[in-house]
């Protein structure tokens, strides 16, 4: 019992936490400025470096552009997206992660796109959700808060988070405000 009371506890913790830097995002002033998208993902594939190395996983950049945001909840964004693709990869297969970025009409798309167990079409809005998660009892690792993090960084940018169909794994596209062209 003692053991299934400290698990509880730790998960309520993590729980707790992930609430905290929900809430924060919202009620923080931003501090907007453009930024490489290049190094925000790079900055966001050092602080998951153990871990990249860990599960072996390949992480590229393709397709480089500015984006207009906080680079500290941009980097936490990118950081939170792989993670998860490295979370929901397959378990007999080399982890492959694709950062892609480019500039349509006024807006900045990035995909985060993997190759991994993919997301039924049914589950992809409630993926957004708060504490949700596909496997019970945080069997993939987590909490199910990063993706509605992610989500709420996005819409206070300006933005959005969806899935995009994709042939193998999943397809994040993350949709932003572009900086004004000079």
């Amino acid at each position: 019992y003692a053991k299934h009371i400290q698990a509880a506890g730790e998960k309520s913790q993590a729980m707790l936490e992930q609430l905290l830097v929900f809430s924060r995002i919202q009620a923080r002033e931003l501090n907007s400025a453009p930024h490489e998208v290049a190094a925000l993902v790079g900055a966001a594939r050092l602080q998951l470096s153990e871990k990249i190395r860990a599960c072996e996983a390949e992480v590229s950049v393709a397709g480089t552009g500015m984006v207009v945001g906080d680079a500290e909840l941009l980097i936490l964004t990118f950081r939170e997206l792989i993670d998860n693709a490295m979370k929901f990869r397959k378990p007999d297969g080399k982890c492959k992660i694709s950062v892609s970025a480019r500039h349509k009409d006024s807006r900045f798309i990035a995909c985060v796109a993997d190759n991994g167990i993919g997301l039924a079409d049914d589950l992809r809005e409630k993926a957004f959700r708060m504490f949700w998660q596909r496997k019970p009892d945080g069997l993939a690792g987590g909490i199910g808060a990063g993706l509605a993090i992610c989500r709420r960084v996005a819409r206070r940018h300006g933005g959005d988070i969806r899935f995009v169909d994709h042939d193998d794994g999943c397809c994040l596209e993350l949709d932003l405000p572009a900086p004004p062209m000079h």
